[in-house]
C-alpha cells in the first residue's frame, strides 16, 4: 500500500510538472529520438520519443494556462498545403498501408516536425522553457560524444546493437544509436552548437565548463564519422554562423587554426582515423551512386513533371529510370535520390516540390529575417544559422531519412520564432 501511494504521489508530481513546462516531455521526445527505429533492438516495445512527443505537444495545446495562442501566418498556410499534397499523392498511389512509407511521411518528409514548429511558440514560451531544450542537448551531446569516441576506439558501448555490423550501414565509423553516420553527423554537430549556447547563458561555473566539454567532445565526433558531407556542412555551417555576427566575425581566424590544429592531432592520435578518412576521400563509389540516382530521377520527373510518380514511390520504380552513363559507371540502383529537394520532386511533382519548399523557406528564414534584440534571442537566432546552413548543405547530398535531421531543424526554428519578441512574428493570432 505504501509503494502505490509513493508511485501515485510520484506520479502526480510529474504530471503537475509537465503540465506547467510541456517542454519536459517534449525535449525529452527529441532525446530519445536519436533510438527511434531501434527500439527492438533494445528490448523496447514502444516508441517511446513519439509517447514523450505527442505527450508534450498535447499538453501544450489542450492545457495552455496562460500560455500564448496559436498563431495562423502565411508559413502555417504553406505548411498544411505542403502537408495535404504529400497525404494526396500518399493516398493515390495506395502507400498508406506501407509502414516505411508512413513513417517516411510523418519523419523525414515533416508532418511531425511541421506539428512541433506550429507548437513551438506554446511549448517554448520563455527562457525557462527554451533552457529545457538546452539541456537536452547537452546531455544528449555528452551522450553521442562519449559513443562516437568508445566505437572509434573499438570499445564497448551502450546500447550493444550499435556494434552489430548485421545492422544499420557505416559499420566501422561513428554512426552512434543512428547505425548511420551522417545523422550521428548532423546530430552530434546540433548538440555542439546547444551546448556552446548553454555554456554562454548558464551561471554556474560548473555547469559552463561542463558543457564546453561536450562542445569539444561533440566536434571530435563529427570527425570520427568519417563522412565527407558531415565535414563539409559542419564547416560551412560554423563558418556561416561566424559571419553573421560582428563579434563572432573577427574570431573566425582563429576558429579556422582551432579546427585545423584539432582535426590533425585527431588523425595523429586516434588509431586507424587517418587511414579511414584518405580512404574516405578517395572513394568514387558514393560520388558515382549519387550521380546515377539524380539522374534517374530527374529521368522520371521529366515523364511526370507535374504530380510526380507518387510519395515513397521511387526506390520501387528507379530501376525503370537507371541508364549507364558515358563517364562513370552504373552504381547505386537500390538507393534512395541523394538530394532531398530532388526527392520531393520527383514523388511530388513540381508543384508539391515547390509547396514543401515554401513552407521550409517560411520557416527557417522567416525566423532569420530578424535578428531578435534579447541576447537570449539572439543565441538561438545564430544557432539557427548553424543548423541550417549545414542542413542545406547535406540535404543535398543525402537522402536525410532520418527521424532526428528534420525533427531538429523545424522544431529550432519554430524556437528562434518563439524567440522572437511577439511584434517580430507577423501573423494572426487565434484562440
Amino acid at each position: 500500500m505504501i509503494t502505490l501511494v509513493a508511485l501515485a504521489g510520484l506520479a502526480v508530481a510529474l504530471w503537475q510538472g509537465v503540465r506547467r513546462t510541456p517542454a519536459i516531455p517534449v525535449a525529452a521526445g527529441l532525446g530519445l529520438s536519436v533510438f527511434s527505429g531501434w527500439g527492438p533492438a533494445m528490448g523496447l516495445a514502444i516508441p517511446a520519443d513519439r509517447i514523450a512527443l505527442a505527450g508534450g505537444l498535447v499538453i501544450a495545446v489542450a492545457l495552455r494556462h496562460g500560455r500564448p495562442a496559436l498563431e495562423i501566418g502565411a508559413v502555417h498556410v504553406a505548411l498544411y498545403i505542403a502537408a495535404g499534397i504529400a497525404v494526396v499523392s500518399t493516398a493515390a498511389t495506395g502507400q498508406l498501408h506501407d509502414s516505411t512509407t508512413m513513417h517516411s511521411l510523418l519523419d523525414s518528409y515533416g508532418l511531425v516536425p511541421f506539428a512541433t514548429f506550429v507548437c513551438a511558440p506554446l511549448v517554448f514560451r520563455d527562457e525557462r522553457d527554451r533552457d529545457v531544450l538546452l539541456a537536452a542537448l547537452v546531455i544528449t551531446g555528452a551522450y553521442l560524444a562519449l559513443t562516437a569516441v568508445l566505437e572509434s576506439l573499438s570499445l564497448p558501448v551502450w546500447p550493444a546493437y550499435i556494434r552489430n555490423p548485421a545492422l544499420g550501414i557505416h559499420f566501422g565509423r561513428a554512426r552512434g544509436p543512428f547505425l548511420e553516420a551522417v545523422t550521428n553527423g548532423m546530430a552530434l554537430f546540433a548538440c555542439a552548437v546547444g551546448a556552446t549556447m548553454a555554456a554562454a547563458r548558464w551561471q554556474r561555473r560548473l555547469l559552463r565548463r561542463a558543457a564546453w566539454v561536450v562542445v569539444v567532445g561533440c566536434l571530435v565526433g563529427t570527425v570520427l564519422t568519417v563522412t565527407r558531407s558531415i565535414w563539409v556542412g559542419s564547416i560551412v555551417g560554423l563558418v556561416a554562423a561566424f559571419l553573421v555576427d560582428p563579434r563572432l566575425r573577427r574570431r573566425l581566424p582563429a576558429l579556422v587554426a582551432a579546427g585545423v590544429v584539432g582535426v590533425v592531432l585527431l588523425l595523429m592520435v586516434v588509431p586507424g582515423l587517418a587511414g579511414r578518412s584518405a580512404e574516405r576521400t578517395a572513394d568514387e563509389r558514393s560520388v558515382w551512386d549519387r550521380l546515377n540516382s539524380n539522374r534517374a530521377a530527374l529521368a522520371a520527373l521529366h515523364d511526370h513533371p507535374l504530380t510526380g510518380i507518387g510519395y515513397g514511390r521511387f526506390p520501387s520504380v528507379a530501376q525503370d529510370y537507371f541508364r549507364q552513363a558515358d563517364t562513370y559507371p552504373l552504381t547505386g540502383s537500390a538507393i534512395r535520390v541523394h538530394n532531398v529537394f530532388l526527392s520531393r520532386a520527383v514523388e511530388l511533382g513540381l508543384i508539391g516540390a515547390a509547396a514543401w519548399t515554401v513552407a521550409l523557406a517560411l520557416a527557417v528564414f522567416g525566423a532569420l529575417a530578424r535578428p531578435p534584440n534579447t541576447s537570449e534571442g539572439r543565441l538561438w537566432y545564430l544557432g539557427l544559422v548553424a543548423v541550417a546552413a549545414q542542413w542545406l548543405v547535406i540535404a543535398n547530398l543525402v537522402p536525410l531519412a532520418g527521424v532526428f535531421p528534420s525533427l531538429l531543424l523545424w522544431m529550432w526554428a519554430g524556437v528562434a520564432r518563439a524567440a522572437q519578441p511577439a511584434h517580430a512574428r507577423v501573423a494572426l493570432a487565434v484562440a
